[in-house]
C-alpha cells in the first residue's frame, strides 16, 4: 500500500450495510492492524440495486484511465476543455501536455494516429461525448518517462466527420481563405485541407493545416497569426489530401499530398560595416527582389506486421519544384575616411527546377523475449535531378585612387543540370543472449537488462553537374561566346562505411508503491572511413581524398522516482562527430561575375573532429507538477574548417579555407514550469533562461585575430485562466555582445528587449482578444529601433451547436511595425531596412461542419 496517501477500505457483503473507514499509512509506521470488522444486519433490505459507476481517475496494472464524463466541462466543450480539468494533466501554452510531470510524446485515438498524430487535431474537434475513457502509459520500457497517451471512443462513436470554411476580406486588398476536411472510420481516415492569403499566414504542411484549424478556433492560435517580422509582400498558397487504410489486420497504407505556392516582393537598403584590422570598410546596398515558387510533394507508408517482433515498414516520397528569382542590386563601398571604393549594379535572373524520388525501407526481426538475438536492415535509395537557368548581368566601377576608375562588365547565361543517386543502409544485429545468466538472478522487484549490437552504416552519393556557359555578344545581342573557364561537367563520387559496436547495461529498482530508481550506461564506438573522388574537365578539380576517424560516444543516466513525491533523472552525454572537406572548400569553380566576392580553393584541407559534451538535470515534484531543469553544452574543435578573408584595397573580398583548433563554444539552459490550481484560477508559469558563448581565431588579410561572442537571453512565459477569461504574457530580454581583437580591441553589443500580451475573454458565445508587441533594440553604430504592434480581434459563435463564427480583425492597429533589423556578428555589423506588413482590417466568416456517431452509408 502506498505511504503518506487517504486509503478508503470498504468491506460490504450482502444483507449488510457497507462498512467504510478512511485510513494512512504513515511513512514511520507503515502498518495498521484493524482488529474485527463487524458488518451490521440490515434487514430492511429489500430490493438491491447494483449501479456501477467509473470512478474519475483508476490505475489499471501500469494504465491511468481517465473517465471523461466524470468531468463536466459545459456546452460544445472538446477533450482539451476536459483534460485541463484532470488533477495532475497540465496543456502549456506551446500544446505540450504533461501527467504528473512526465511529457507525453505520443497522442493516439483508439490505439492509433489521428490524423497524422497532432495533439490539437483531437484534443480541439472530438467532444467528450464520443470519448469512452483516456488512458496513460508508457510504451518503451527503456524511456519510462516518456508517456502515450490514447483516446478510446465509445463503441457506436468510432465514424466522425469535422472540418471548417473559413473566408475573410478587408482594406488594402488583404484576404485571408481556409478550408478543412477530416472524414474517420475504424479503419480508414481521409482529410483535405487548403489556404490561400496575401496577409503572412504559413501553414508549412497538412498537419500544420490541420491543427491550426480547430472547432476550438485560431482568433488566438500563437503559431496561425499574421507575422509581422517577414520580409516584402507576400502571397501563400497550399494544399494537401491525407489518405490513411487498414488494408487487413496486420497491414496499413497511408499516402499524403502536400503543394504550396509562394509569392514574394522585397525592397531592401543595407548598410554593412566590416572591420579589417584598425580600419573599416562601408558598404551600402539597394535593391528589389522578386520570387515565385511552387512545390508539390506525395509521401506515402506501407506498413506489414508479419507476426509479432517481426515488422515490414516501407516508405516513399516524390518531389517537383520549381522556383524563379529576379534581384537588382546597386551600392557602393567606401574605405577609410570615407573614400569611394567602388560602384557596382548587378542583375541576377534564375529559373530552376528539382526532382527528386526517395524510397526506404526498414525490416527488423525482434522476437519476443529478450534472450534471443534480433537484427534490424534499414536501406534507403534516392535519386534527383535539376536544371537551372542563370542570367547574370553586373557592372563595376573600381576606384584606384579615390578619382581615377576603370569599368568593368560581365553578362553571362548559365545552363546547369545536375543528377544525384544516394544509397544508403545501416545493419544492426543484436547479441543479447551472452548474458542470460545475469537474468537469472534477478529477484521481481529487480530488473538487469543488457545489450550489445554490432553495427555497420554504408553509403554512397553519386551526383553528375554540367554547365554550359556563354557570355553576351553586342553585336548580334546573343549569348553564343562560349565560356571555357566555367563550361564544364563535374562527376562527383562520396563513398563511406562506418562499421561499430554499441552496448547497453541497465538496473531497475521498483518497489512497488514507494519508489523507483533506473540507472543506464551506454556507448558505441564507431569507426568512420569516407573516400571522396572527383573528376572533371577541369584538372586542377580532379581528387582522390580518403578520410578516417574514430567516433567514440557514452551516456550515462540516472533517474530516482518516489511517489507522490518527486522525481530527479540526470545524465551525461559525450559524442563525437567528424566532417568531410566538401569539393567547394577544397577546389571550388569560381564565378567572377561577382567581381568583389571571389572564392579560391584549400586542397590539403584536413577532417574536422568535433568533441560534444553534455549535461541534463531534471527535477518534477509530483505534488504540484512544477518542473526544473538545467542543460549544459560545450563543443571543441580539431581542425575546424573556416574562412580565411582578404580585402583587395579597392573592397573586393578573396575568401579561402583553413584548419584550425582554436574554436570553442558553450551553451548553458535552465528552464522552470509552474501550473497552480487556486479555486476558478488557474496559472501556468514557464521561465527559461540561456547562456551562449563561443571563442575562435578570426584571419582577416592574413592577420590572426581573435573573437568572443556571447549571447544572453531571458524568457518568462504565463498563462492565466479565470473562468472564461484567459492571458498569456511573454517577457522576453536579448543581449548580445561581440568582441574582436586585432592590433587593438573592437567590442560591438546589441540589446534586445522583447514584451508580448495575449488577452481573450469569451462571453458566451462572444471572444474578445488583444494582441500586443513591444520590440527595442539598440545596438553599437546603429540607431535605437522601437516598434510597438497592437492587434485585436472580435467573435461571435452562432447556431445551436456554435457552428457559425463571424470575426472582426484589426492588425497592426497603431501602424508602427518598422523594417529594421540589426545585428553584430565577429568583424561585421548589419542594418537592413526592408518592406514589411503594415496596418489592415478583416472581416471574416468561419463554418464548422461536425457530425460524430454512427454515419449511414449509402
Amino acid at each position: 500500500m502506498p505511504v503518506d496517501s487517504v486509503i478508503t477500505l470498504s468491506v460490504s457483503y450482502v444483507g449488510y450495510r457497507r462498512y467504510v473507514k478512511k485510513i494512512r499509512l504513515p511513512a514511520e509506521q507503515p502498518q495498521l492492524k484493524l482488529g474485527d470488522v463487524l458488518l451490521s444486519d440490515d434487514s430492511r433490505l429489500q430490493d438491491v440495486v447494483v449501479t456501477a459507476e467509473m470512478p474519475p481517475l483508476r490505475m489499471k496494472g501500469d494504465t491511468l484511465e481517465i473517465n471523461p464524463a466524470a468531468f463536466n466541462a459545459g456546452p460544445n466543450a472538446v477533450m482539451e476543455d476536459v483534460l485541463k480539468k484532470v488533477p495532475g494533466v497540465v496543456i502549456w501554452g506551446d500544446n505540450k501536455i504533461t501527467v504528473n510531470g512526465k511529457v507525453v510524446i505520443k497522442l493516439l485515438v483508439d490505439g492509433k494516429p489521428f490524423f497524422g498524430g497532432s495533439f490539437t487535431v483531437a484534443t480541439q474537434n472530438l467532444p467528450p461525448e464520443v470519448v469512452k475513457k483516456v488512458q496513460v502509459y508508457t510504451t518503451d520500457k527503456r524511456r519510462p518517462d516518456d508517456k502515450t497517451m490514447n483516446l478510446v471512443l465509445h463503441d457506436d462513436q468510432k465514424n466522425g466527420r469535422f472540418g471548417n470554411v473559413s473566408v475573410a476580406a478587408g482594406s488594402g486588398r488583404h484576404y485571408e481563405g481556409d478550408v478543412t476536411w477530416n472524414m474517420y472510420k475504424p479503419k480508414m481516415q481521409l482529410s483535405a485541407g487548403a489556404v490561400s492569403n496575401n496577409t503572412n499566414k504559413v501553414a508549412g504542411n497538412l498537419s500544420n493545416l490541420l491543427q491550426y484549424n480547430t472547432y476550438r478556433g485560431n482568433i488566438t492560435h500563437p503559431a496561425y497569426q499574421s507575422d509581422f517580422l517577414v520580409d516584402g509582400a507576400n502571397k501563400y498558397q497550399a494544399g494537401g489530401i491525407f489518405f490513411n487504410k487498414e488494408v487487413a489486420d496486420n497491414r496499413s497504407l497511408q499516402i499524403e499530398y502536400f503543394g504550396n505556392s509562394h509569392q514574394k516582393a522585397v525592397e531592401r537598403k543595407s548598410t554593412e560595416v566590416t572591420f579589417v584590422g584598425d580600419s573599416s570598410l562601408s558598404a551600402n546596398e539597394t535593391g528589389k527582389y522578386k520570387m515565385n515558387s511552387w512545390q508539390h510533394e506525395i509521401k506515402g507508408e506501407y506498413t506489414w506486421i508479419r507476426h509479432k517482433g517481426t515488422d515490414l515498414k516501407s516508405d516513399f516520397a516524390v518531389l517537383v519544384a520549381r522556383e524563379t528569382f529576379v534581384d537588382s542590386v546597386t551600392g557602393y563601398m567606401r574605405g577609410a575616411g570615407g573614400m569611394l571604393l567602388n560602384r557596382s549594379s548587378r542583375y541576377a535572373g534564375i529559373t530552376r527546377h528539382r526532382r527528386s524520388a526517395e524510397l526506404r525501407t526498414v525490416f527488423y526481426n525482434r522476437p519476443p523475449g529478450t534472450r534471443k538475438a534480433s537484427f534490424e536492415i534499414d536501406h534507403t535509395i534516392k535519386a534527383g535531378n535539376g536544371d537551372r537557368d542563370r542570367t547574370l548581368v553586373n557592372n563595376y566601377e573600381i576606384y584606384n585612387t579615390g578619382r581615377d576608375s576603370t569599368q568593368i562588365q560581365y553578362n553571362r547565361l548559365f545552363e546547369e543540370d545536375d543528377q544525384v543517386l544516394y544509397n544508403k543502409a545501416n545493419i544492426a544485429y543484436d547479441i543479447n543472449y551472452l548474458f542470460n545468466k545475469l537474468r537469472g538472478r534477478l529477484s521481481n522487484n529487480k530488473r538487469i537488462y543488457t545489450n550489445i549490437r554490432l553495427l555497420n552504416g554504408i553509403s554512397h552519393r553519386y551526383s553528375t553537374v554540367s554547365a554550359q556557359v556563354n557570355d553576351y555578344d553586342p553585336a548580334t545581342a546573343l549569348y553564343k561566346t562560349t565560356n571555357n573557364y566555367l563550361t564544364n561537367t563535374n562527376r562527383e563520387s562520396l563513398f563511406e562505411e562506418r562499421p561499430g559496436l554499441s552496448f547497453s547495461l541497465g538496473k531497475d529498482v521498483v518497489f512497488s508503491g514507494r519508489y523507483s530508481k533506473k540507472a543506464n550506461l551506454s556507448g558505441k564506438l564507431e569507426w568512420q572511413y569516407q573516400s571522396l573522388s572527383n573528376k572533371s574537365d577541369k584538372v586542377f578539380r580532379n581528387l582522390h581524398n580518403r578520410y578516417t576517424a574514430v567516433l567514440p560516444s557514452v551516456v550515462f543516466a540516472y533517474g530516482y522516482t518516489r511517489l507522490q513525491a518527486f522525481s530527479r533523472d540526470w545524465s551525461f552525454r559525450y559524442t563525437t562527430h567528424a566532417r568531410t572537406p566538401e569539393l567547394n572548400e577544397l577546389a571550388p569553380l569560381t564565378d567572377s561575375t561577382n567581381l568583389l566576392f571571389l572564392t579560391i580553393g584549400n586542397p590539403g584541407l584536413k577532417l574536422q573532429y568535433q568533441h560534444h559534451f553534455s549535461f541534463h538535470y531534471q527535477y518534477t515534484n509530483l505534488k504540484n507538477n512544477h518542473i526544473i531543469g538545467a542543460e549544459l553544452n560545450s563543443a571543441a574543435f580539431t581542425n575546424r574548417i573556416m574562412q580565411n578573408t582578404f580585402y583587395n584595397p579597392d573592397g573586393r573580398q578573396v575568401l579561402s579555407f583553413i584548419n584550425t583548433d582554436n574554436y570553442r563554444n558553450a551553451f548553458a539552459v535552465i528552464n522552470y514550469r509552474l501550473p497552480v490550481k487556486l479555486n476558478k484560477i488557474v496559472l501556468n508559469l514557464e521561465a527559461r533562461g540561456e547562456m551562449y558563448m563561443e571563442t575562435g581565431d578570426l584571419f582577416v588579410n592574413y592577420e590572426k585575430s581573435t573573437f568572443q561572442n556571447r549571447r544572453a537571453n531571458i524568457q518568462a512565459i504565463a498563462k492565466v485562466v479565470l473562468g472564461n477569461t484567459e492571458l498569456s504574457v511573454n517577457q522576453r530580454a536579448l543581449w548580445l555582445h561581440n568582441r574582436l581583437r586585432f592590433s587593438e580591441l573592437q567590442t560591438s553589443s546589441g540589446f534586445n528587449y522583447f514584451t508580448s500580451a495575449m488577452i481573450q475573454k469569451r462571453i458566451d458565445r462572444l471572444t474578445l482578444a488583444s494582441y500586443t508587441q513591444l520590440d527595442l533594440y539598440r545596438a553599437t553604430q546603429v540607431p535605437f529601433i522601437s516598434r510597438f504592434i497592437w492587434n485585436a480581434a472580435i467573435s461571435y459563435r452562432m447556431l445551436k451547436n456554435e457552428q457559425i463564427e463571424l470575426k472582426v480583425s484589426c492588425n497592426d492597429i497603431l501602424k508602427q511595425n518598422q523594417s529594421v533589423a540589426n545585428t553584430a556578428y565577429q568583424n561585421k555589423v548589419n542594418q537592413i531596412e526592408v518592406n514589411r506588413l503594415t496596418r489592415f482590417v478583416l472581416l471574416g466568416v468561419t463554418y464548422y461542419p461536425r457530425k460524430f456517431g454512427h454515419i449511414k452509408q449509402k
